[in-house]
């Protein structure tokens, strides 16, 4: 074997060829002739989850094709290959950091000892398998498809899941990211209309799924297809605390929504000491479509963190409000063609030798 691998070294060489030499050392307890395959781990090889997200009409399910962006640089093209993605990564540590002492002194707080925090933002994960020499019809792997669950096996171990692809792909040895079709889900979802007027007119289709938990998604950039239209881009994070997972569509210019200051019933007085400023705002809500809407509008008043500054709410058109964040949201079912309209009003006390801004 060693003889073998001199001449093979010295033969790639002379044709400035990359190689390794692999020695391995087999143990049997009796003389045997069995088949022998060997695995091995490099560190040249990611992949990243993404997806496209597809809804054709909003009595339609979401289309979510689920995908990989694998890039490799081993100086080794993956020819005809079976990928299993792992969301296991060996490069990171596996060890629980450990809290140190904690020490105050006067105009000083200091920690004694550190520990590295891991850096998941990317979401990129170095547990790429392959297995060579597939029989099956191989993907060049620039021109994906989607992939039905008879062509992928997923495997859920405790801390990790593996996606194993049965259809086989080719992918170049030039770090260069080439997408890997994972799997294709339809998803059962409402649809619910989103607009915060004060920060953009504009109103935004929501998807919200439920029956999401089973799916094996993790962090990562979509593509977003309304009526076969491109919108752009969304980030989906299935880490949610939340039971609903929602997903950004896009704008729908059917349903206009505008927000206006209403100057008739907005003031600006002295009253001794204090100054009050009032100001009224006047949120309306069309829906041009031919079919019903939901729509969630979200507004706010100020609140006061000084003592010296009161803040009242005088009108609020019946929204839900949160007094701790002065937070107000209001639920509109919208017939076809109808429009309605809602009345925003806070008031805002401060001494009048102190400079408050109030919008």
């Amino acid at each position: 074997l060693d003889k073998i691998n001199r001449q093979l070294n010295e033969l790639n060489a002379q044709n400035d060829i990359a190689t390794s030499t692999i020695k391995v050392s087999v143990t049997a307890n009796q003389r045997v002739n069995v088949p022998l395959q060997m695995s091995y781990t490099v560190s040249q090889a990611r992949w990243q989850p993404f997806y496209d997200i597809r809804v054709e009409d909003t009595n339609d399910p979401v289309n979510l094709v689920y995908k990989a962006k694998v890039y490799q640089n081993t100086d080794e093209t993956w020819d005809n290959v079976n990928l299993t993605l792992s969301t296991g990564n060996p490069s990171i540590s596996n060890y629980k950091p450990e809290l140190q002492p904690w020490f105050v002194d006067y105009q000083q707080s200091r920690l004694d000892g550190s520990f590295m925090m891991e850096d998941t933002e990317m979401m990129e994960f170095d547990e790429v398998m392959v297995v060579e020499d597939s029989k099956a019809q191989p993907i060049r792997a620039k021109k994906s498809r989607a992939l039905g669950r008879e062509n992928v096996t997923i495997t859920q171990q405790q801390t990790t899941t593996a996606f194993q692809i049965k259809i086989p792909y080719t992918i170049p040895h030039d770090n260069q990211g080439y997408d890997v079709s994972v799997m294709n889900h339809e998803i059962a979802s409402d649809y619910q209309y989103a607009t915060v007027p004060k920060l953009a007119s504009h109103v935004y289709l929501l998807a919200r799924i439920t029956d999401w938990s089973n799916l094996n998604l993790l962090p990562g950039d979509a593509n977003i297809y309304f009526d076969q239209t491109y919108q752009g881009k969304t980030h989906l994070d299935p880490y949610t605390s939340e039971d609903t997972l929602s997903v950004s569509i896009g704008r729908d210019p059917g349903i206009i929504v505008t927000r206006e200051l209403q100057k008739d019933y907005s003031s600006n007085s002295l009253f001794g000491n204090n100054r009050k400023e009032t100001k009224s705002w006047k949120i309306a809500v069309r829906n041009s479509k031919n079919t019903p809407a939901n729509v969630f509008v979200e507004d706010q008043y100020p609140v006061s963190s000084n003592s010296d500054i009161k803040v009242e709410l005088e009108e609020s058109s019946n929204a839900n409000v949160n007094p701790v964040t002065g937070q107000l949201n209001w639920n509109l079912e919208l017939a076809p063609g109808e429009r309605r309209e809602l009345r925003l009003v806070y008031s805002v006390r401060y001494p009048k030798d102190q400079n408050v801004m109030v919008h």
